[in-house]
Parts: C-alpha cells; structure tokens; sequence
C-alpha cells in the first residue's frame, strides 16, 4: 500500500522543480512577481492597520513606530519605493524593446544598403561598380558581422572581371581594379579587413600600383603580377605557385614564410626583400637583380638536427633600368646565391630535399609536374645544378629564352619598346 505522504512529498518536489526552472529561465520576471506579491503584502498590512487596532499595536512594535500613523507612514515608504522600481523596470523593459526594433530597423536598412551595393556590383557601367566599391567598405565599415562576407566577395568579383574577354587592364589595371585595391589592401585602417585571407588564384593583375599593400597570407597561385609594384608589400606567408611576376618590382617586401613554387620570377627587382623562412621549389630567379636579399633559414625544409643554411645573396650588384634591357644584358651570365654554410651531411640535406620538394609539387601543382621534376633529377643525379638543390633556378639562360620572356612580358603590359 502506498503511502500518502510518500506521494504528496514527491508532487511537491516535482512542482518545486518545475517552479525552481521556470526561475532560472525568466530571471526577470520572477524579480517582478517578488516585487507585486511585496506590493500587495504590505497593502493589506496598510488596511488592516487602518481597520484593526490591535494590528496596528502589533505593527508598531514590530517598526519601533509611536503610533498608528507613524507605521503607516513607514508602510507607505516602503509601497512608494516598491512601486519606483517596478517603474523602473518597466521604463528599462520599453527602452530595451525600443533598441531592438532599432537594431531590426538598422538590420533591414543594411539589408537594403547590401543589396543595393551587389545590384550595382554587376552594372555595365565602371562609374556604378566603384560606387558599390565603396558602399560595400563603408558597410564593412559599419558592421564586423558582415567584413568576412564582403571581403571574400569583392576577392571573388577581382578574380573575375580581370579574367572577363572584355577586360582593359593591359599594363595597367583599369580604374576600378585599382580602386578595389586601394580599399580591400591600402586602406590606412587595416583593422577592417584584419586576419582575412584574400583568394587572388588566376587574378590579373599585371602592372597594378600595390606599393605597401597589407596582403599576408594572400594565395596568389597562377595569377599574373607581371609588372606588378609591391615595394614594401607585406606578403607574409603569402602562396606564389605558378605565380608569373616578370618584372615585378619587390624591393623591401615582406614576405616571410611564404610559398614558392615554379613562380616566374625573371627579371625582377628583389633588392632587399625579406623572404626569411620562404619555401622554394624550382622558383626562376635568372635576370633578377636581388641585391641584399634576406634568405635565412627556412629556405630549404630541414629536417630536425640537420644544418641549417644560410644564404646572402648579391645576385647582381647594379641598378635596375627596365624589365627588358636586364633581361637582355643577363643572357649567357651564371647567377650566384652568394655564401651557404652546412654544418653536416650535405648528401644527406640534398636527398631529404629532393623528395620534400617532390612532395610539395605533388601537393600544391599536381603529380604531372611532380612526375617530371622526379625525371630531372635523376637524370641529373650525378651532377645537379648547384642552384637547382636550393630550390631556386639561377643558371644561364639563352637568347631563346630571353625572347620568350619580354614577349610574355609586352603581352601582359601591352609595351613594344625595347627598353621599357
């Protein structure tokens, strides 16, 4: 047989808990019932003071008051300050609805402002997208939630208009192009676009103005910065696989950690660039003026207690006067990578590098290319390049090759003249 009071115990637990979460879920609310139901005790003390006398003798005892109108006085304070807070509260509550209907009002305003901007993002007209250039920064401006999302947009709409069959930008980049450019990396706040990584894969960008541009961790895979200017461009850990950058103008560049790999570097300006603990595979360096270049450590990846390389590279000592005239006063010259210092096994540094070079093309290019630098080198096994084993190509090239460069190079820049 069940006991009674066994069960009324556990219903009352239950109600309990149900009354305890009902607390922890509406805080607020459960502060005004308390408020209300004190409210109302102390209204019925009030009357019953004022009806009973023998109440009023008990609540004079209880407040230390004289007489019945003194703990009425007393009785009527606490009402009175009750009733400012719930006053409060309630001024508190519509204030607060107030700032979100004017976070709904802002968000659909927002709305609208996005909209519009992609709207003109696509119009046919150059005067219309650079419109909504700016819109899209002052919306990113305004509100962190959407920087990412407006970022990762404008990289996507640079990716394609310079790969339209309609694109002007030869040699230089159209208004627009360098507009967008201006905003997305040479803005004076870049806390805006902070910590995004710009997806620039096959961009065009030949001859663009990117002089200080804030671009880490930028990939740059298979796109054209040939003539491009980036002195002082913070490229850290950037991504240049199958970058073409004939001519390219790099001096006193950051670019930390960053990736190389079959990036077509002929004829650049890397004068004092910082490419410390860079990883290059096969990185065509020839006719590029590289004077005190900072390549320490990194350049190679070491496996751990192996040596450590150092390289100081003058490659050529001389002042850079234009892509072609180097690139035509260099054929038939031996490049050099200036001091390296191994403190063990160098057989042993080389064939680690081999494969580790292998395995990064297979990665990042694919296994056709990594297939035909595995041929190479064993074909060269006895006597590999010097320049090859560091992961940079800097031995002679020929008149052929030369050709085949500046005609790659005036295609891209749109340029005839010899010495330009």
């Amino acid at each position: 047989m069940e006991n009674p009071s066994h069960d009324g115990q556990q219903k009352m637990k239950k109600y309990l808990c149900i009354f305890w979460k009902w607390i922890k879920e509406n805080p607020g609310k459960f502060f005004i019932w308390l408020l209300v139901s004190a409210i109302s005790a102390l209204f019925v003390v009030f009357m019953l003071v004022i009806i009973s006398d023998k109440v009023a003798n008990y609540v004079c005892v209880l407040l230390d008051a004289k007489n019945k109108n003194e703990a009425l006085k007393f009785i009527g304070i606490g009402m009175g300050g009750l009733l400012a807070a719930i006053g409060a509260i309630a001024v508190n509550r519509r204030a607060d609805a107030q700032v979100k209907n004017n976070k709904l009002v802002e968000k659909g305003h927002i709305q609208d402002r996005f909209k519009a901007a992609t709207e003109h993002l696509g119009h046919r007209r150059a005067g219309m997208r650079i419109a909504a250039y700016y819109e899209f920064y002052q919306l990113a401006q305004d509100n962190k939630n959407l920087r990412k999302n407006i970022f990762d947009m404008l990289c996507a709409h640079l990716r394609q208009i310079t790969n339209s069959s309609d694109y002007k930008g030869i040699g230089k980049p159209t208004e627009g192009v360098q507009t967008l450019l201006d905003l997305l990396f040479k803005s004076e706040d870049k806390s805006i676009f902070q910590g995004l990584k710009a997806d620039l894969r096959r961009v065009n960008l030949a001859g663009a103005d990117l002089v200080g541009a804030h671009m880490p961790n930028t990939d740059f895979t298979n796109a054209c910065l040939i003539g491009a200017n980036m002195r002082l461009a913070d490229l850290h850990a950037s991504r240049f696989i199958g970058t073409e950058m004939y001519g390219a103008a790099l001096q006193d560049a950051k670019i930390p950690f960053g990736l190389f790999i079959y990036t077509k570097l002929n004829g650049s300006n890397i004068s004092s660039a910082n490419f410390q603990g860079s990883r290059m595979v096969c990185a065509d360096f020839r006719g590029a003026c590289c004077d005190n270049v900072y390549m320490q450590l990194g350049f190679n990846i070491l496996p751990p207690g192996n040596p450590k390389a150092c390289m100081g590279g003058v490659f050529c000592n001389e002042i850079y006067d234009g892509y072609v005239s180097v690139i035509r006063r260099h054929v038939g010259i031996q490049g050099n990578v200036g001091e390296i210092h191994f403190y063990d096994d160098c057989h042993g540094l080389f064939k680690f590098q081999i494969k580790e070079n292998s395995n990064f093309i297979r990665k990042y290019v694919g296994e056709k290319e990594a297939s035909k630098y595995d041929k190479y080198m064993e074909i060269h096994e006895d006597n590999r390049p010097h320049d090859i084993k560091h992961g940079i190509v800097l031995d002679a090239y020929t008149e052929k090759d030369a050709d085949k460069w500046i005609k790659e190079y005036q295609k891209a820049m749109g340029k005839k003249n010899e010495n330009n």
